[in-house]
C-alpha cells in the first residue's frame, strides 16, 4: 500500500476499509487478527463505534499497518490557499 493522506477521520476509515479488501480479509477475519471483539470492526466501519487509543494500534497491526505523522508545510498550504 501506498502512503495516503488523510485529513480526517472519513480518510483514515477510507483507508483502513481499503486496506482489509487489499488483503481479502472480511471484517471477522480482521477481528481475529487485531485481536478485538466479534462485530467490532464492522461497527467502526459502519460508524456506530470509533477507533480510539486502544483499538486504533491492534487495527493497524491486524493491517500490518504504522501510522507516521508528517508536519504540514505552512508556505505551501497558504500558496495552495
Amino acid at each position: 500500500m501506498s502512503p495516503v493522506e488523510i485529513s480526517s477521520y472519513d480518510d483514515l476509515l477510507a483507508a483502513l476499509v481499503a486496506r482489509r479488501r487489499e488483503l481479502g480479509l472480511s471484517q471477522c477475519s480482521l477481528n481475529i487478527e487485531a485481536g478485538t471483539q466479534d462485530g467490532y470492526v464492522s461497527k467502526i466501519e459502519a460508524r456506530m463505534r470509533h477507533l480510539g487509543p486502544v483499538s486504533l494500534p491492534l487495527i493497524l497491526a491486524g493491517l500490518g499497518l504504522v501510522l507516521e505523522l508528517e508536519e504540514i508545510d505552512e508556505a505551501a498550504v497558504s500558496q495552495a490557499a
